[in-house]
């Protein structure tokens, strides 16, 4: 379809369905798209983004749409799909904007790669859950710091390897101190899977509802276990540093957060609207 054409279409199928773009200020790699788009049943839309369903979020007259922008998603147009599960519904499609970030692209520290190709990302856990259901509660919003403090910024832009000069995008955000401090969960959730070390530090998952999570590593004194269901600030575990910790060694926390399988900035979810 042409582009004038494919535009024009766009802005009817806005129009006619009732479409708007709640927010699009995070509409860049690693950020996210908000739609909103006017109820005509009560019944949960069918919604597809790629192959995956957004996060849906009711509202009091609109359906609330959270599209997760993957990092190497590349700056253009997207198209979204959906179906309002009525009897006279048909597929509908519209369409949004992915911009560049430029500093998605900014070196850490400077230091130039002798690789181009982006290699594994720094955390990449394959599955996120290891209970057989699913949360389908809709997910409370914004999300809050698991610590209190200054987080990472580098989320989204590029570490090259001292040794391999290979370069690596950075998927998490992460905390470290060296004071004794509580993890909390960022919102209410289900505990959907538990790794722990045998040193006793943990990596915990939390299943927010509707395809958003979260995972917190680096976690001490766990305090929840698969299955389990935890309310927004709920202990988690603690910052593994002991009361007296004489020699000072500091330690780090790492959060990343997952929407409709991309992995997006925890600081955006932090930003949203309730």
């Amino acid at each position: 379809m042409p582009s004038l054409a494919r535009n024009l279409f766009a802005i009817f199928t806005l129009i006619v369905c009732g479409i708007s773009v709640a927010g699009a200020e995070h509409n860049y790699p690693g950020g996210v798209v908000e739609l909103e788009f006017k109820k005509q049943t009560q019944e949960l839309p069918d919604i597809r983004f790629g192959l995956y369903e957004p996060v849906i979020i009711e509202l009091k007259r609109h359906w609330r749409v959270l599209i997760g922008i993957d990092l190497d998603t590349l700056p253009g147009e997207y198209v979204v799909y959906f179906r309002r599960n009525t009897e006279t519904s048909r597929d509908e499609f519209t369409t949004i904007k992915v911009r560049h970030h430029p500093t998605l692209t900014e070196l850490i520290d400077g230091i130039e790669p002798t690789q181009t190709d982006i290699s594994a990302p720094i955390r990449n856990y394959q599955s996120w859950s290891e209970i057989d259901f699913s949360n389908t509660q809709q997910p409370s919003l914004p999300l809050q710091l698991p610590v209190e403090g200054g987080w990472s910024e580098t989320f989204g832009k590029q570490l090259v390897d001292a040794k391999s000069g290979a370069l690596t995008s950075v998927n998490a955000v992460s905390f470290t101190t060296t004071e004794f401090a509580n993890v909390t969960s960022p919102q209410s959730a289900i505990v959907s899977r538990v790794i722990t070390t045998e040193d006793g530090i943990s990596t915990v998952f939390l299943d927010h509802g509707r395809g958003l999570y979260s995972m917190i590593e680096g976690i001490g004194d766990l305090t929840v276990a698969a299955g389990n269901g935890v309310n927004a600030g709920a202990v988690l575990g603690k910052v593994p540093v002991s009361n007296n910790n004489s020699d000072n060694e500091p330690r780090t926390i790492v959060w990343q957060t997952r929407l409709n399988h991309a992995l997006v900035n925890p600081f955006v979810l932090t930003q949203l609207k309730p």
